[in-house]
């Protein structure tokens, strides 16, 4: 009994140690940031961006090493005067895209559409990017909603990325207090501390991600042959009430723009997909709004693995150069970027 007391003393010690190298070697190879931690939990919107957070990160499986920097608003980049009412202001609303996942300040959509805007003579355009990481149209609504009669915008753009429907469920079920809240248990604080615990974490999160896109691609290939597993995105999930719940955030969207007299446009990030396009076109047309497809009319002259990160998806250097260029063009030539008599209340 004692031997056998011993042998698993001896197993524990051995596997604690090996751990530990482990993770050391992780720490020293291949760290693990925690690239989320200038997210904040919020008891209205569930999350929101760190204010005047500032420090450098590598995003998930993405290795170059990036600075992240957000104002005393919580929005990324430097601060905004906004007792400076001679610049026309363009709020952009969205998730992860806008914001600039794994790109520096400088690379990242939001700055180089305002150095575009602002090419010619003289700082005539503020943009302000209101965008959190994980963020789905609903708590973008509620942003706009709460934040309108301070940031006062004179253009609101909302890039729609198809995964957040599944956000807007999400967050759904959080504010009914059914949603999928973190498992607390006893040494978590320490645990996702840990760079082994954060990759096997990430790695998990994919496998379970892939699987169902294979299983739901599976269902979807026997009832439409003539799906591409080659062109099978997000959109080809969207069941019939994913498609009147867009609609319905779409008109909400569009409906308090509409009484606060000042345009918005959507644009939309889906990999070349044809039925997203064609609603939203729709959408616009119906109400005389903009909308702007901001990849498809680039697919002839780049490839996907030039436009969007390898294994990640979000957009490479290259993809948010390329869609701030098409964007501010759009912005000009529609001639959207005009002061506008913004009401002063929220009623």
């Amino acid at each position: 009994m004692r031997k056998l007391l011993l042998n698993i003393t001896a197993s524990f010690i051995s596997l604690i140690i090996g751990v530990l190298l482990s993770e050391l070697a992780m720490r020293l190879f291949y760290p693990q940031d925690d690239y989320l931690k200038f997210v904040r939990a919020d008891p209205i919107l569930r999350t929101s961006n760190c204010k005047n957070f500032n420090d450098h990160l590598r995003f998930g499986s993405v290795r170059t090493l990036v600075n992240v920097k957000t104002n005393s608003r919580g929005m990324r980049g430097g601060e905004i005067d906004l007792s400076d009412t001679s610049k026309v202001r363009v709020l952009l609303l969205g998730d992860s895209f806008t914001f600039g996942w794994a790109m520096p300040d400088s690379e990242s959509f939001a700055f180089l559409l305002k150095k575009r805007l602002n090419s010619g003579d003289g700082s005539k355009v503020e943009i302000l990017n209101g965008s959190v990481v994980g963020w789905g149209t609903l708590q973008q609504i509620l942003y706009l909603k709460q934040n309108w009669a301070t940031l006062r915008p004179d253009l609101v753009v909302v890039t729609f990325v198809p995964n957040d429907i599944l956000d807007d469920h999400s967050f759904q079920s959080w504010q009914t207090g059914k949603g999928d809240g973190p498992t607390k248990f006893i040494g978590k604080d320490l645990i996702v501390k840990f760079h082994l615990f954060r990759f096997f974490n990430l790695k998990l999160k994919k496998i379970m991600v892939d699987r169902a896109l294979s299983e739901r691609l599976k269902t979807v290939m026997q009832s439409n042959p003539n799906v591409s597993p080659e062109r099978f995105t997000w959109v080809d999930l969207f069941r019939d009430e994913d498609w009147r719940h867009l609609k319905e955030t779409c008109e909400k969207l569009y409906s308090f723009c509409k009484e606060k007299n000042t345009p918005l446009l959507i644009q939309d990030v889906a990999y070349n997909s044809e039925p997203l396009d064609s609603f939203f076109r729709d959408f616009a047309k119906e109400r005389s709004m903009a909308y702007f497809s901001s990849l498809s009319p680039i697919y002839e002259k780049y490839s996907k693995d030039q436009l969007f990160i390898s294994g990640d998806g979000h957009w490479t250097v290259l993809g948010n150069k390329v869609v701030a260029e098409q964007l501010s063009e759009t912005l000009l030539g529609d001639s959207l970027l005009k002061k506008r008599d913004r009401m002063d209340s929220m009623d």
